[in-house]
């Protein structure tokens, strides 16, 4: 059973301070973690197990605590650089296309999201749309 420490109130102030998590959700897992409500080692565990933050996220604040860097995460042919915003639909990352040895902007859609098919559709249905503008003033 794992119980909330220092480093876990420092996880979640940096997660808020970053607006990748709520402070209701932080405290909600330092909460579960302190009860034993939680099979989650520590707060970062805590907060992917619900979705609140991507793997990537996690390990990118983990490495701010530790003064080290994170180790690249692959997500397909995509290699996450870092953390551009986070919204309602998910998050976009400043990343590298492997394949094409490019920079890209990737948009990674919250767990909730992808489990609505009409919204998933609705989602690949407007990428193609923006994938096929071609314009001098559009970055592609």
């Amino acid at each position: 059973m794992a119980t909330a420490s220092e480093r876990d109130i420092e996880f979640g102030r940096i997660a808020v301070s970053r607006g990748l998590a709520t402070k209701v959700q932080v405290e909600e897992g330092l909460k579960a973690l302190r009860t034993g409500s939680s099979s989650a080692r520590d707060l970062g565990g805590y907060l992917n197990e619900k979705g609140y933050l991507t793997a990537v996220q996690e390990d990118a604040i983990r490495g701010e605590i530790d003064g080290s860097q994170a180790k690249p995460r692959i997500l397909g042919n995509y290699e996450l650089l870092e953390l551009v915003g986070k919204g309602g639909m998910g998050s976009v990352y400043r990343a590298r296309q492997l394949s094409m040895d490019r920079i890209v902007a990737l948009k990674v859609l919250d767990a909730e999201r992808t489990k609505n098919e009409s919204f998933r559709k609705r989602f690949i249905r407007e990428a193609r749309a923006a994938a096929a503008l071609n314009h001098p003033n559009i970055v592609r």
